[in-house]
């Protein structure tokens, strides 16, 4: 069975909330439009760190005028998986 990336939005995008993703390259089309300058990659869970850095590399790369601030993000990606699932909430 396929890993579903599962994106829940709760005020990015007004009127929609939940979004379904198969990778990483739909969630980066996903975030070129949402305004943000800053944002932080977070895991609930030790094991998703691998996600969280190559999620975190795939936006750098793709979205250059976005910086990492683990401070004071604009948004945060958090990351949590539950059996073959990825999560993804935005705040």
């Amino acid at each position: 069975q396929d890993t579903k990336l599962i994106i829940i939005s709760n005020t990015m995008i007004e009127g929609q909330e939940d979004f379904i993703f198969r990778d990483y390259e739909e969630i980066i089309n996903f975030l070129e439009n949402i305004h943000f300058k800053k944002f932080a990659i977070r895991s609930r869970r030790k094991n998703s760190q691998i996600e969280n850095r190559n999620l975190g590399k795939l936006v750098l790369e793709r979205l250059k005028e976005k910086r990492v601030d683990l401070e004071d993000p604009d948004i945060t990606i958090y990351i949590d998986q539950i059996k073959n699932l990825s999560y993804f909430f935005i705040k």
